[in-house]
């Protein structure tokens, strides 16, 4: 399904108000698709061409759809803007996955910023279609450990532990998450024994290491991702 196809999409949503699912998952061309050397081949460039999409996110506004499956269809942090739109606005919605999407740290804050105040139970995100609960008081632990998490999916994990009351361990170790900084929150809580995925920041030290292995200790510098040898 193409542009073409998404704007007829659009149009046709309008007149099904018993829909209760809408998957256009794997549907590449979905905000435009053209090849960038103009010979019908890869390298392709996505999210051109808009219009048919943004149609189709107003057209889910005030929808009684309770899941949305838009995985792998090449959306950036643009097409997120009008997604994002849409999930405030949908009062049934509670399943939304955007895994094998390209959707940037910015797509994914505009996304956070929504969570809180929508009815969405669970977002399916990342390169393995991982479940991230939100909204839910009875979650107490969150293990992402090997999930090929990177900014974006971390950042869409920050927020959704907001909306997550009962929450104790996060783990994100063997993610893909070097190149960042990191900095602690006012309210980070100071643990006496570690446990894997724990933060280390040595005093006086600037640098923050993730602890990925306990028998043996493995330390990750946060700054590039590297393994410590000692």
């Amino acid at each position: 399904m193409g542009v073409k196809g998404v704007a007829a999409l659009a149009d046709a949503t309008k007149f099904m108000a018993a829909v209760a699912s809408l998957d256009c998952s794997q549907n590449d061309a979905i905000t435009g698709k053209r090849s960038r050397d103009n010979d019908g081949a890869a390298p392709w460039i996505y999210g051109e061409e808009l219009e048919g999409w943004v149609a189709l996110c107003s057209s889910l506004s005030g929808s009684s759809i309770t899941s949305l499956n838009f995985s792998g269809c090449q959306l950036n942090s643009e097409s997120l803007t009008s997604l994002t739109k849409a999930i405030s606005s949908m009062a049934a919605v509670a399943d939304l996955n955007i895994s094998i999407n390209p959707i940037g740290v910015d797509g994914a804050k505009a996304l956070g910023d929504v969570i809180s105040g929508s009815s969405l139970k669970c977002l399916i995100i990342g390169p393995k279609g991982t479940r991230l609960p939100v909204n839910d008081e009875e979650v107490t632990e969150l293990n992402f450990e090997g999930q090929e998490f990177g900014p974006a999916e971390v950042t869409l994990v920050a927020a959704a532990t907001s909306t997550l009351a009962a929450v104790e361990t996060v783990v994100l170790s063997q993610n893909r998450l070097g190149g960042r900084t990191v900095a602690f929150a006012a309210d980070a809580v100071a643990i006496d024994a570690p446990v894997v995925g724990c933060f280390v920041k040595p005093p006086g030290d600037e640098e923050c290491f993730e602890l990925t292995s306990l028998e043996p200790v493995r330390l990750k510098r946060v700054a590039d991702g590297k393994l410590l040898e000692q």
